[in-house]
Parts: structure tokens; sequence; C-alpha cells
């Protein structure tokens, strides 16, 4: 159960970079997403190397989300936020959704292997998936559904789309 956790929890994180990464793209930054992928797939790995001897296999999804919290995360987030001129706290309210949606998730983890302790491993890896699916399903439909609306996030991304629709020539330098 703790494996589980520990991999939505680096899954979650991945998607969080993962829309950071996407809004660098749109600005520009290439060269930038290039280097940023490159240090944290070199991190992950160090990580790993280190943390699963000493935890066992656990060590593997907690490699990732160190290296996501305490590296890659907050620098594509300083980022995207300087860009858009916006504070880092601005760009991750929207996601605050995950904390409400968390106790659910978590509980219904815990009720599938409660229900089905003499049920395969795989049984209640599905359970767990499920789960997991529900959470980042709600979490994607709180964000098309139009709950950014209104955040400073939703304004500059709506600015950003009419930039990107007015593209020049003179627009396409990669920053770095």
């Amino acid at each position: 159960a703790g494996f589980i956790a520990a991999a939505a929890g680096a899954l979650v994180l991945r998607h969080l970079n993962t829309a950071a990464t996407f809004t660098l793209f749109a600005i520009g930054y290439n060269r930038r997403i290039a280097i940023s992928n490159l240090l944290d797939g070199a991190c992950c790995v160090a990580a790993m190397a280190i943390l699963i001897p000493w935890l066992g296999p656990i060590g593997a999804p907690c490699g990732s989300a160190a290296v996501l919290l305490f590296g890659v995360l907050p620098w594509n987030l300083r980022t995207v936020a300087r860009e858009l001129d916006a504070g880092i706290g601005s760009l991750i309210r929207p996601f605050a959704v995950l904390v409400r949606l968390a106790l659910p998730a978590a509980l219904a983890c815990a009720a599938t292997f409660w229900i089905l302790p003499a049920v395969s491993g795989s049984v209640a890896l599905i359970g767990a998936l499920v789960a997991a699916t529900t959470t980042l399903t709600a979490v994607y439909w709180a964000s098309v559904s139009g709950l950014l609306r209104g955040t400073i996030l939703g304004e500059k991304l709506g600015g950003l789309k009419q930039r990107m629709l007015l593209l020049t020539e003179s627009d396409t330098t990669i920053r770095t």
C-alpha cells in the first residue's frame, strides 16, 4: 500500500511538472526544457540508486518525488511565474483541489486492501489505480470546466493564447 501511495504521489507531482513544462514550451523556453529534463533524469537515477538500497522498492517513487519537489518543479514554476508576472502561489492555488481529493483517494485505496485482503495483489492494485484515476479525472475536470476562470493563471493563459495566435517571425526566438 505504501508503494502505491508513493507512486501515486510521484505521478501527481509529475503531472504538475508536465503542466509547467508545457507552459514553458508555449512561451518559448525549448532549450531550458531540454536542460531541465536531462537534469531531472540524471538526478532521479542518482536519488533512486541511493534510496532503493536504503528503503527498498518504495525508494524509487520517493527518489523521483524528492527530485521534483526540491529541484525541477520549483525551478520550472519560478520561471513560469516570472514570465506570467504572477506569484508561485497563484499558479499552485487552482490545484488545491488535490488536497480535498487526497482523503477520498486514500480511503478508496485503504478500502480496497481492507475489503480484499485475501485477493492477489493485482486486484488490490487495480482498485488503487481506479481510485487514483478517479482523483486525476476530477482534477482534469476541474481545470477544464473553467475553475481556472477568474484566477491569475486563467487570465495570463488567456493572454498567452492570444499571443500564440499572433506569432510573428520575430517572436519565434528560443529563450534559455
